[in-house]
């Protein structure tokens, strides 16, 4: 499995292994801080949200946590990028990670052959 991580925009470059999950991509944070808001309830707020979205069956958050995870299970031992404007301040991204390896975890714990 490769690396998944969570970084600021600023620190890579864009390559198809780099996934933007700022606004307003499918995995953006619709919960913006401030108006009474701060940065931990805007990412919980997403966590829930996430939840959500996959629950209902949203197709374009389905189709985006999928693809990361096939990245991230290719074997080539090259990372996977999730980047925002946050990272490394507390970020909706970790959530998305979290997300990503939960689903590849309990798939794997589904199948017998799985590295």
């Amino acid at each position: 499995m490769n690396p998944l991580i969570v970084t600021h925009i600023s620190h890579v470059r864009q390559t198809p292994r780099t996934f933007f999950i700022g606004r307003p991509s499918p995995l953006g944070n619709p919960f913006p801080i401030g108006d009474g808001c701060t940065r931990e309830q805007a990412v919980d707020r997403f966590d829930t949200w996430l939840l959500e979205q996959i629950l209902n069956h949203n197709a374009r958050v389905i189709h985006e946590l999928e693809r990361i995870a096939a990245l991230v299970q290719d074997d080539t031992n090259e990372p996977v990028y999730l980047v925002c404007f946050c990272a490394p301040k507390a970020c909706h991204g970790y959530v998305v990670r979290r997300v990503v390896l939960e689903a590849i975890s309990n798939e794997c714990n589904s199948e017998s052959d799985c590295s």
